[in-house]
């Protein structure tokens, strides 16, 4: 498996409340997906960029160039404004990337993810890193909409809305997102002072245990044998043999959540969302619960569907059992009875 690392500009897109469409009306949705993606695919040749992966609605996209970027956002935003109107956000962030075959990994990644999570319909979010390689560019207009403390990332990050005539800005509006809005505080000498220390003692520790502790050769064999291997199982048999699940159960004790493995979008929080819904209009009581996953949502997600379990159990704060599947036949929101892959099925049981 091939691998590089170099400086590009990272670019994610998807579809707001994809996975609720497709409930209410599966061709209106295809319809959406069909246009985002022939538009997206014709300005990122014109762009010199190159589409890393498709994933439901989502899509990654790298480009050398920071400008060319924001060109191809802009070009794809204004089109999907064009009836039938698409409501997609774009976020994009400029950093140093691994390249490993059709994937992407490294912090500047999560960011990426990250920004495009709180943009609105209609926006393209950027990071300062990005706006400072563009802010010289006449044909590009920026709006600072402040700094930001995102999922898993360290250090606030200032986000700029890119405010091109047809764009959608979020002026004065509360961002929802995988990010809070960063308020700052004041810090004395001598706290400061301590900080520093604290830090650069903290510091020597991790660069301690990076080099000597044993842990880290678990990471990396993990990362460079164990998910390759599993990878090669998953594209070689049309289901996926049970070693594969075992082998990503091992990975998941040394790899950590935010850089081995590739962004969620919003589909594990569209279940939640939906169970949280259904206890307050439907079942608030729950003595068990029954979760059926289909198999493919756990080879797009990995261990990450740890985090679906144990929040859907954590809504009702009952025993939890289930399986993976291949496919589930259950009723849909419109009352019929359907065939569903690459979904879920819950049963909540509660005593009369």
């Amino acid at each position: 498996m091939s691998q590089s690392r170099h400086l590009a500009a990272i670019m994610f897109t998807d579809i707001v409340g994809f996975t609720s469409l497709m409930e209410k009306d599966e061709k209106l949705a295809m319809a959406y997906r069909e246009k985002l993606k022939q538009k997206m695919e014709s300005e990122v040749m014109l762009h010199n960029g190159r589409i890393i992966k498709w994933m439901g609605d989502g899509v990654i996209c790298s480009f050398d160039s920071a400008i060319e970027s924001i060109h191809t956002a802009t070009a794809v935003q204004l089109d999907m404004q064009q009836k039938p109107v698409v409501p997609v956000r774009i976020g994009i962030h400029q950093a140093d990337i691994i390249f490993e075959d059709k994937d992407v990994h490294g912090d500047g990644v999560n960011i990426a993810a990250r920004l495009e999570s709180l943009a609105i319909p209609g926006s393209i979010f950027i990071s300062a890193k990005v706006h400072d390689d563009i802010k010289n560019q006449n044909d590009i207009e920026t709006i600072s909409l402040g700094k930001y403390v995102l999922k898993n990332v360290n250090e606030p990050v200032e986000i700029f809305a890119v405010s091109n005539k047809g764009l959608q800005v979020p002026v004065n509006k509360k961002l929802e997102g995988k990010g809070i809005k960063y308020v700052s505080k004041s810090i004395s000498i001598k706290k400061k002072s301590l900080l520093m220390r604290s830090i650069l003692l903290l510091a020597i520790l991790l660069m301690a245990g990076y080099f000597f502790i044993p842990p880290y050769f678990n990471k990396l064999n993990a990362r460079n044998k164990t998910i390759p291997a599993i990878q090669k199982m998953v594209d070689e048999n049309f289901r996926a043999p049970t070693k594969a699940f075992d082998m990503a159960l091992e990975a998941e004790k040394f790899i950590p959540k935010d850089s081995a493995l590739p962004p969620d979008f919003d589909s594990i929080d569209a279940v939640v969302a939906e169970c949280k819904s259904f206890k307050e209009d439907t079942q608030q009581q729950a003595d068990a619960l029954i979760m059926f996953s289909c198999v493919s949502r756990y080879l797009s997600f990995g261990v990450v569907m740890k985090e679906e379990l144990e929040q859907v159990q954590n809504i009702w704060e009952a025993p939890m059992a289930g399986f993976f599947s291949y496919g589930e036949y259950g009723k849909s929101k419109t009352g019929k009875y359907d065939y569903h892959n690459n979904t879920c099925c819950l049963v909540v049981l509660k005593e009369k």
